[in-house]
């Protein structure tokens, strides 16, 4: 597993021999041998099929994308880009999502780097990346694309993003999306109309595929009003058999600082990572059956302080892992930590 200290082994340890009924309740630091470099904005999630994690570029403390590709599994982190011939053009901020309709793998969708931002999808099977790009698609976006696989309808679906900040540095006007689109066998198709009034136009929405539901559970992000006016949402929607619905829940989560969210089967439940801006702490929340949950480790150390980190759940090792992110404005400070919820 890499160098971890003796807490950490031992928590990791008891996490490989849990029952299926085991719950997470601590925050674990792992130390790989090395290690994706400190960036932000990462593009992460779990492929089924390769049974490992995917990371996939960006970027990093000097605002350059990355377009790297790594995988994580038993604790290891592996650097595939040296034997790749073809690769995404680097960015940050897109949405990525495991898809079992043939071809398997990871979907890529949209980000941006410092002076564009894009519309193409690629696949990532394990061995190489495909650009799949063809026919219509969402419009060019980023900035936290929220995007997950629909079991039910059998595909992808995504809500959101936004375009602004051109280039990087700027400050020119953001303009929020408040489309819906489905990503099915290898095309795209616009759901907005048939999918009636939905979350808005926002960016930062954060999505996971929720067995219990059976549906798409989304949350928070930054609204843009008509007006053009902006708030940061603590709403909780549902995507089922292709329609919206705003739930009412109990016990929002705080407004968070670019959070994100993965489902534990563990726990049966979704858990949500992020920075709650008006604390500076980092809550780690848990939906589940209606309700959120704060079940944050009140005594055991948690990730130091951040937002727009990669968050999944590693099914093959049993546990959640968090990696990378940065400090909220006006003091960056970016991360290359790997964390476990066990």
């Amino acid at each position: 597993m890499g160098t971890v200290d003796s807490p950490t082994r031992a928590a990791l340890g008891e996490m490989a021999t849990a029952s299926p009924g085991h719950v997470a309740t601590a925050w674990v630091q792992v130390t790989p041998p090395t290690s994706p470099s400190s960036r932000d904005q990462v593009q992460m999630g779990y492929d089924v099929r390769l049974k490992e994690v995917v990371l996939f570029g960006g970027y990093d403390p000097a605002v350059v994308p990355l377009g790297d590709t790594w995988v994580f599994h038993a604790g290891v982190w592996t650097n595939l880009t040296p034997n790749l011939t073809v690769s995404p053009p680097a960015r940050w901020g897109a949405g990525f999502a495991y898809d079992p309709q043939q071809p398997a793998g990871m979907i890529l969708f949209g980000g941006r780097n410092t002076t564009q931002f894009f519309n193409d999808t690629w696949l990532f099977n394990g061995t190489a990346w495909f650009n799949l790009t063809s026919g219509p698609a969402p419009s060019p976006r980023g900035a936290g694309v929220g995007l997950a696989y629909d079991a039910p309808d059998h595909a992808l679906v995504l809500h959101g993003g936004g375009t602004g900040n051109v280039p990087s540095g700027s400050f020119s006007p953001w303009t929020r999306y408040n489309d819906t689109w489905a990503f099915v066998h290898g095309h795209w198709a616009n759901r907005t109309r048939a999918a009636g009034p939905g979350p808005g136009s926002r960016s930062g929405m954060v999505a996971v595929y929720d067995p219990v539901l059976r549906g798409v559970l989304y949350f928070g992000g930054i609204l843009q009003y008509p007006n053009g006016t902006t708030a940061t949402m603590q709403d909780t929607w549902s995507f089922v058999h292709g329609v919206w619905k705003l739930l009412a829940t109990r016990g929002s989560p705080p407004a968070l600082y670019a959070p994100a969210i993965t489902w534990d089967p563990t726990l049966k439940g979704a858990i949500l990572f992020g920075e709650n801006t008006s604390s500076g702490f980092d809550p780690t929340y848990e939906y589940r059956a209606g309700a959120w949950r704060n079940v944050s480790p009140v005594i055991t150390a948690s990730p130091a302080t951040r937002g727009n980190v990669g968050l999944t759940f590693d099914k093959a090792d049993g546990y959640l892992v968090l990696f990378g992110g940065d400090t909220p404005p006006p003091n960056y400070s970016y991360r290359s930590d790997t964390w476990a919820f066990v």
